[in-house]
Parts: structure tokens; sequence; C-alpha cells
């Protein structure tokens, strides 16, 4: 792990980033595109977990995961949070300055899930809540947009151990948004995606471009 976040390591990913996005530049100047004929976006991480100062569970035993899905020590979610995810997202911001292709747009979407991270002291499972079900009015605002970490005994499940930590059915609802407003009926542009609260009368999680 402290490999992969290496200074050196990142250099090279940020690279490559740079590499496929102005690959992708070059393959629409070939088929005839100018720059300013279409919009090239990229998105960066959400943050997935919250600061162990904002984590529902108290740490102790294996309850964190066996009972919440959220299995991580204190230290880890600091680590997670204040350290590898600024990390990831300035090595992305770094790969989009190394194509040196002038139409790239973006979307942050770092601070979106502030409030509905896994566990987060914001949010409740929802048999804790008077709600009838996840998708009953208000249930949004006080749910998690990530799925829990799943382990091994959900292989035969209805859920996949490979979901684990990406957004849900909220989180990809709030992506949609994001990028929906950042396409801006073609004119698309960069901007700041940040979560409200209720739903739009598209169903999805309010959200606004900053």
């Amino acid at each position: 792990m402290a490999s992969n976040f290496s200074a050196s390591n990142r250099a090279a990913v940020a690279s490559r980033i740079g590499t496929a996005l102005a690959n992708v530049a070059k393959a629409m100047s070939n088929a005839g595109y100018a720059a300013g004929d279409y919009g090239l976006v990229v998105q960066n991480y959400v943050s997935p977990l919250p600061r162990s100062t904002n984590i529902s569970y108290p740490e102790g035993g294996f309850s964190r995961q066996s009972t919440y899905g959220c299995g991580f020590w204190n230290a880890d979610l600091d680590w997670a949070a204040g350290t590898a995810h600024p990390a990831i997202n300035s090595t992305i911001a770094s790969g989009i300055a190394a194509s040196q292709v002038a139409n790239v747009q973006t979307v942050d979407v770092s601070t979106l899930f502030s409030g509905h991270e896994l566990c987060a002291s914001t949010t409740e499972k929802l048999n804790n809540t008077p709600l009838a079900n996840w998708r009953s009015p208000g249930a949004v605002d006080v749910s998690e947009w990530i799925s829990e970490v799943r382990t091994a005994s959900a292989a035969f499940s209805d859920y996949y151990v490979q979901e684990s930590l990406h957004p849900n059915y909220w989180g990809q609802l709030a992506l949609r948004s994001c990028l929906r407003q950042i396409y801006n009926d073609g004119d698309v542009r960069s901007g700041i995606c940040t979560a409200g609260t209720g739903l739009t009368a598209a169903g999805e999680p309010v959200v606004t471009i900053s």
C-alpha cells in the first residue's frame, strides 16, 4: 500500500492518465473533430469513508463489520479520508495537466458524499428509523450513499462482494445528476458538485454545481 501511494508511483499513474486523455483527443482529431466540437469530462473520486470522529459506531471487536458493514479501525479511516482520498484526486489532477489537452472539463465530486459516507454519524441504518423502506420520503437524507463492505459470506446472496465501498442506489443517482448538470445541455462545463437535501422531480438527490 505504501508503494502504491509513493511519489514515484503517483507520478507514473498521473503520466498514464495524461497519455490516456491525450490519446482520446488524438482519436477525436483523427476522426475530424476540432477541440471545440466536443467536451472531454474527467470525474474524480468521492470519499466513501468518514473520519474516525464522524463514524457512528465505536471501535472495538468486530461489530463495525459484522453488524454495520464498515470494518475499519479509526487509524485506517483517518488515513483513507485524510491521505488516500486526497492523494488519488491530486494524482488525477496531475494527469489532466500532463495531458496538455485544452478542452478537458472536470466534475469534482470529492465532497459530494459528505455526510452520506459509510457508517457516518449523520446517517441511519434503515431498521433504526421509522421509515417504511429505503425509498420512503426523507430516506435519501439519512441514508448512506455507499454500499457496505461485503465479505465472502455474501458471495451467494443478492449482493456482490465487488460492490463493497461503491456508490449505491442513491449514490449513483447523485452522480448521475452531477454529470447531467456538467453536460449542461451540450454546453459542457467544469464544476464542484455538492449535495443538498431532498429529491428532484426526477427522483435524484438534490445536488448543485458551483
